[in-house]
Order: structure tokens, then C-alpha cells, then sequence
């Protein structure tokens, strides 16, 4: 709905997990960004998906067209 940026309100006191929980319960999906990419998330009942949402990681997982079917989610190693 708001997209990659979670552009809520200016207002919104929402954190990036809190916008993507309240779209999903909203009924949009999980999703995947990558650059510029977006993939929808095939298996959404994934189980690390509620607690990943709005955070910066890694899948593993297989693309199946425009989908990625995750079999793995691990947190992003921080930048130096």
C-alpha cells in the first residue's frame, strides 16, 4: 500500500514493522525488496515473516517468476 518507503503520515509515530503489520492485516502481502526490485512473498505463512516484517535481512529461498518462496530468513550482518 505505502510501498518500500512506508510513507505513513509525517505524523505517524509507526515504525517500518508496524506499517507493514497493519498491511498485511489490511490484506496486502509480504514482500521482498531488493534495490529496485519487489517480490511478493509466495508462502505467506512463512513463519519468520510477522517478525522480520519492516526489518532488514536475508532470505534464502527460490524465485519462482515474479515470487520468492522463502525457506530461510536471517537478520542482515550490520554495516560497518
Amino acid at each position: 500500500m505505502c510501498g518500500a518507503s512506508h510513507a505513513m503520515d509525517a505524523n505517524s509515530k509507526q515504525t517500518d514493522a508496524d506499517c507493514v503489520r497493519s498491511c498485511v492485516k489490511g490484506g496486502e502481502k509480504y514482500v521482498f525488496v531488493t534495490g529496485d526490485r519487489t517480490y511478493e512473498i509466495a508462502n505467506q505463512d512463512f513463519a519468520g515473516l510477522d517478525r522480520a516484517a519492516g526489518a532488514t535481512v536475508q532470505i534464502t529461498g527460490e524465485i519462482e517468476k515474479e515470487k520468492v518462496r522463502v525457506t530461510r530468513i536471517v537478520p542482515a550482518p550490520k554495516e560497518k
